[in-house]
């Protein structure tokens, strides 16, 4: 065997969030379980709870403030603007989207009409669709002897 000369450097490469180094720890493999008792309780709380009327949040347009309902001013047409409050005028908001009433031409008014567009049907997903009545397989489940 003829040698060149060469040696083989030893690989240098390390995973850029630092995973493998001392310091980091790792998630433990019990979390995936933990984590669906989790979902599975927080969903029995949920269907316990109805959802009419749930406090909903929304971000404030312009401020970004975290509130209940707000009003807002979209643009109609050049020089026209409509009010709405929002949750409650949310159908009037949705029919003027989709009937094209929307008037999306400058880069503001757009994303004013995208964002207010999402609360609305955000809030009519909540409160529209009923949640069903489930059947709990977890809560009285031992885990720690299964």
């Amino acid at each position: 065997m003829i040698s060149l000369g060469l040696k083989r450097k030893a690989s240098t490469w390390r995973h850029p969030f630092g995973a493998g180094e001392p310091g980091f720890a790792r998630a433990p493999i019990i979390a995936a379980p933990a984590l669906a008792v989790a979902l599975v309780l927080g969903a029995a709380q949920a269907a316990d709870a109805p959802n009419a009327g749930a406090a909903c949040f929304f971000a404030e347009p312009l401020t970004g403030r975290r509130v209940n309902a707000y009003t807002v001013e979209l643009a109609t047409g050049r020089e026209e603007h409509n009010r709405f409050d929002v949750p409650r005028e949310c159908d009037a908001v949705l029919q003027a989207a989709n009937r094209g009433s929307a008037y999306t031409g400058s880069v503001v008014d757009r994303r004013l009409w995208q964002k207010v567009e999402s609360d609305c049907r955000y809030y009519s997903f909540l409160n529209h669709h009923p949640l069903e009545d489930m059947q709990d397989h977890v809560s009285n489940y031992d885990f720690r002897n299964a």
